[in-house]
């Protein structure tokens, strides 16, 4: 970990760092990318069913690895598989606010069933993963406010107790939140009062970050990163791309989401479109594109301890 990876960011927000002509900026060696992508649904197809060539293509792209956050009770136990016959791809466990009512709803035995019920019963499935599953992160959870998300009161339930098996566990969180950032930022706030009293600390990722500003401070005020990836692209995003800019030096992380994004070809995005998103991130902000590698890395290493 580097001087001011806490609470206390590296550079000014709005700072323009190491100013160059665009057409230098936008073009760098490959020898001196080094990069992760921090969220990348690896099992899921098209990827689940070659992922010696995904990872063979990935490292001719430069990409060091790769993080497959689970979502779903399905996901997470093929994930635990995955992980025996790549011991070295990190991975993470946990429940979607999405994926909940089809756990409690698709009548399944097993596994399944187990996940069902009180909210008490995921908190001891995700225990079980991490058992079995040896992750860098519990993730990916939070909230979700659109059509066909659990109840609300449903989904914080099962939140605060997967960050809870988090922070027992001292594992980063990977947060997914649309459309609900107050309910969000009250929770992570009382688990990060609940983690200080027993002496442990609650960090985590802001994953595809999309907020405001004021909301992105109280993010960073409690010690949360933000990864962001091929959305960046959409120039008509402007929220997002003035986030991007914001973004202090000592928060950033490189993401795709793929396949559940676009790359600039409109193909589902992998790890190779990083370099891409790289660039783009560069743009935004009117940096070099290796200073977006080296400081992405850095902060990688920071939050997941790769």
């Amino acid at each position: 970990m580097y001087p001011g990876c806490q609470n206390k960011p590296i550079r000014v927000p709005g700072q323009v760092l190491f100013p160059i002509d665009a057409d230098e900026r936008l073009s760098y060696r490959k020898d001196m990318m080094t990069i992760v992508d921090t969220h990348l649904h690896l099992t899921d197809p098209p990827f689940g069913d070659q992922i010696e060539e995904i990872r063979r293509r990935s490292r001719e792209a430069g990409i060091e690895t790769m993080v497959t956050p689970g979502y779903s009770v399905t996901a997470c136990e093929t994930i635990i598989a995955m992980k025996q016959q790549y011991p070295d791809l990190p991975v993470a466990y946990g429940i979607h606010p999405q994926f909940i009512p089809v756990m409690e709803t698709e009548g399944a035995s097993g596994t399944e069933a187990r996940a069902g019920g009180e909210a008490g019963r995921i908190g001891e499935l995700l225990t079980d993963w991490l058992a079995r599953g040896r992750p860098i992160a519990v993730g990916e959870i939070g909230l979700d406010s659109r059509r066909g998300s659990s109840p609300m009161e449903r989904q914080q339930q099962v939140f605060r107790e997967q960050l809870a098996v988090a922070v027992a566990h001292d594992l980063p969180v990977v947060i997914h939140c649309v459309q609900s950032h107050p309910a969000c930022l009250t929770i992570l706030t009382e688990a990060a009062r609940e983690a200080s009293s027993a002496g442990r600390r609650l960090r985590g990722v802001i994953h595809r970050a999309s907020c405001s500003r004021e909301v992105a401070v109280a993010y960073a005020a409690l010690g949360m990163y933000f990864s962001q990836g091929p959305d960046l692209f959409d120039v008509r995003r402007t929220r997002l791309r003035a986030l991007a800019e914001w973004v202090p030096d000592d928060r950033l992380l490189l993401e795709t989401d793929g396949p559940y994004s676009v790359n600039r070809k409109g193909e589902p995005a992998g790890p190779w479109d990083l370099p891409d998103v790289a660039v783009e991130w560069a743009g935004i902000r009117g940096c070099a594109v290796e200073h977006i590698f080296r400081v992405s890395r850095m902060n990688t290493r920071a939050v997941f301890g790769i």
